[in-house]
């Protein structure tokens, strides 16, 4: 007969090997994903380049793996097949969302920290990039964008980018570039501005601003970094990302001069939503589907999952 001692010793080891195991997964699951999808379920472009609206609209631009700063490294192939029919040699970057000022100082932490692993991955497909110079005068800035081979806006603060595309009179030009077929990628606060309105970031409006409309080159609601976790923690709980959304379907039931009932676009991270014309297709991870949110006639919040690979050319037509 085993002595109970040893009975409890065989059960702590049994429980700290399962604790282990589940400390593992938690922490480093996503390294495997990444490796998974990266290499065997992944989802390029398929879609051909248009005379308008080229379109590379990102949840985030890292993913943390083995190389943590691995900028763009899990889109590189997408990257490739979206700036190569166009001949892109370089490319413009927007870096008004960067919340760099500490203490009403310029820290130059975009310069500093990120703009050689930018420009390390960009390299790799061939092209150059060039950082718009925020300080210099507004004129020179336009120009500088007027004149872009292509544009790259990056993630931050989507407050303080949609400040910056106002008060630097820059927004029309943007919308001129992209309709006249300029390939555009943005991340993150970068993406929000092509929805109609910022009304679905996630952002804190850490400048006020007089306007919520953007760029409205895809006429629904997009949410980047999308997610369905649960907000309890230690027994409190707190608004979901999905209660959040509910709560703007619920006050924006319908688009703006129609009788559509509205709906919201979740990207998750790794995944990305690509728009040629009048076309679109959902690419990255095809472990990260992205979620269609929308209220039933009863106000019930309705979730559609819509597979990374799929065309999804209905939603720039607001059909569902």
């Amino acid at each position: 007969m085993v002595p109970p001692v040893k009975n409890l010793m065989i059960f702590i080891n049994i429980l700290s090997i399962i604790i282990v195991l589940f400390w593992l997964y938690d922490n480093y699951i996503y390294i495997i994903e990444y490796y998974f999808s990266r290499y065997l379920y992944y989802s390029n472009i398929t879609l051909n380049p248009s005379e308008s609206k080229n379109l590379l609209i990102f949840s985030c631009s890292t993913m943390t793996t083995l190389s943590p700063d691995e900028h763009f490294g899990y889109a590189l192939p997408i990257l490739d097949n979206f700036f190569k029919p166009h001949n892109v040699k370089e490319i413009l970057i927007i870096i008004y969302a960067i919340p760099d000022v500490k203490d009403g100082i310029d820290t130059k932490n975009f310069n500093n920290l990120y703009l050689e692993k930018v420009s390390n991955s960009f390299k790799k497909i061939g092209i150059k990039v060039k950082l718009l110079d925020g300080e210099a005068p507004d004129i020179i800035q336009q120009s500088e964008i007027k004149n872009a081979e292509a544009i790259y806006i990056t993630g931050g603060n989507t407050f303080l980018l949609t400040k910056a595309l106002y008060e630097k009179g820059i927004l029309n030009i943007l919308k001129e570039k992209i309709m006249t077929g300029t390939p555009v990628i943005g991340v993150s606060a970068g993406s929000n501005i092509h929805s109609p309105t910022i009304q679905t970031t996630n952002d804190m409006p850490i400048v006020p601003i007089n306007n919520f409309n953007v760029l409205n080159s895809i006429p629904f609601q997009i949410n980047v970094k999308y997610n369905n976790l649960s907000s309890t923690i230690r027994g409190f709980t707190g608004e979901t990302r999905d209660a959040r959304l509910k709560e703007y379907l619920e006050n924006n039931r319908t688009f703006s001069s129609s009788s559509i009932p509205t709906f919201v676009l979740g990207l998750r991270e790794g995944s990305m939503l690509h728009v040629s014309g009048d076309k679109a297709e959902l690419a990255g991870f095809k472990t990260r589907p992205a979620e269609l949110l929308m209220l039933d006639n009863n106000g019930t919040l309705v979730k559609k999952e819509l597979a990374i690979g799929s065309r999804v050319d209905n939603l720039l037509h607001l059909q569902v």
